[in-house]
């Protein structure tokens, strides 16, 4: 039944989006991830991501992102992670706009049926936002991502496989008035295939759908084309 729900509540955001995507102000970015993992244990790991982004329609335009973290596997089915990210953003000739941003989250993934995978994850971030010339500010944002994962190579002896995976992620930021006649003010849909090479390297691609609303008026609401390519190498010292 949730398997069914899920759906049906994806392809009437879809539908919406695609409504309202020719009279809504659309971008093309590419998201380029490294991200180095360093095993502490067989269940806990240090990890930071080094992201860069960039709009291909709006060369001046570019984001980068510094979040390290750490995560810990509970059991089978659970997983605690947190950490902290610095946001660096360039728009144009404005001034420099940077984030502070400490986040914390659970996951949860439990076998649906056949070889599906259901994936839950809850995560909570406290951001503080730092411009020159602008007050600073501050927002709670809530995030909740259902996916479904499904294996396309299972792991043989070297450490190969891939899965493919579908997911799904609604925001909702508070402290924030000009959208307290909305519930969620981003959404986001997922798409793509996860390759492990070896144990230590993988190599994921993902295009992402990105819509939501800076203002509640129309003329702010936003739609991204977001092609996502996420590097990881994974130290294992154990």
């Amino acid at each position: 039944m949730r398997f069914y729900l899920f759906f049906t509540l994806l392809l009437a955001n879809l539908r919406f989006v695609s409504a309202q995507s020719s009279q809504s102000n659309s971008n093309f970015q590419l998201w380029i991830d490294p991200t180095i993992n360093y095993n502490l244990s067989a269940k806990t790991r240090l990890s930071s991501d080094i992201y860069y982004r960039t709009r291909l329609n709006d060369i001046d335009w570019k984001q980068t992102v510094l979040r390290p973290g750490i995560s810990h596997t509970i059991s089978k089915k659970v997983t605690v992670l947190g950490g902290v990210g610095w946001f660096r953003l360039k728009d144009h000739d404005l001034e420099l706009r940077n984030e502070i941003r400490y986040w914390a989250g659970v996951q949860y993934t439990h076998h649906l049926f056949w070889k599906l995978d259901l994936q839950h994850y809850f995560r909570v971030e406290e951001r503080t936002f730092y411009q020159e010339g602008a007050d600073n500010y501050q927002n709670l944002r809530l995030r909740y991502r259902l996916g479904l994962n499904y294996p396309l190579k299972e792991k043989d002896a070297s450490g190969k496989s891939a899965q493919l995976a579908l997911q799904y992620e609604p925001f909702l930021t508070t402290n924030s008035g000009h959208l307290s006649d909305q519930f969620f003010n981003t959404e986001r849909v997922y798409f793509g295939v996860s390759n492990s090479l070896s144990p230590a390297i993988r190599v994921d691609a993902y295009y992402m759908l990105q819509w939501g609303r800076t203002l509640k008026a129309e003329q702010f609401y936003f739609t991204d084309h977001i092609i996502q390519l996420k590097f990881i190498y994974t130290i294992n010292p154990l």
